[in-house]
């Protein structure tokens, strides 16, 4: 035999249908895998595609699905079923929420000198002494921050500036 499609269940007895989609592939290199399931996680997609599966439908998808999803697979397309898509593009939006672009709230240069030697770890006498300025100098470059960006502490201050490009932020 050699199938052109198999649909193999996610949740075995014995092996997960990923190990199985890896063997099946090995033996049937031609032929399609996708995976039936009622696992809607993001990683078991992820491992299905990467374990050689060219499909992974919900079983909570009504027939016209299936066999859509069935047809594409054997068109050599890959194919997600509506339920998955649906949650990954819920999921996308919310994170480019999370992620704002770049914005510009009009820091002097000494603010800015400021905010990265903070994001450093430095007191606020370390950076006085740093920069040759005094301690109340500095915590009122740190208050203008805060004020500026709408935070209420460094962590928070840190984060704001990370998620806004405010920061150049380098490994090491």
């Amino acid at each position: 035999m050699r199938p052109d499609v198999l649909l193999i269940d996610l949740h075995l007895g014995d092996m997960s249908g990923i190990e199985l989609t890896e063997q099946a592939k090995a033996i049937y290199p031609d032929a399609k895998m996708v995976l039936l399931t009622y696992e809607a996680d993001e990683s078991f997609v992820s491992a299905a595609f990467r374990s050689g599966a060219s499909g992974y439908i919900l079983k909570e998808a009504d027939s016209e699905e299936l066999l859509f999803g069935l047809r594409k697979v054997v068109q050599g397309r890959r194919f997600i079923c509506t339920g998955i898509t649906e949650r990954l593009c819920t999921r996308l939006s919310r994170d480019s929420r999370a992620v704002k672009r770049p914005i510009s709230i009009g820091l002097s240069s000494r603010e800015a000198e400021i905010l990265e030697l903070i994001a450093d770890g430095y007191t606020n006498l370390q950076i006085a002494g740093m920069l040759f300025t005094s301690r109340r100098t500095v915590e009122g470059h740190r208050l203008s921050l805060l004020n500026k960006t709408g935070t209420r502490n460094s962590p928070e201050l840190i984060k704001f500036a990370m998620l806004n490009g405010l920061l150049n932020v380098a490994a090491g």
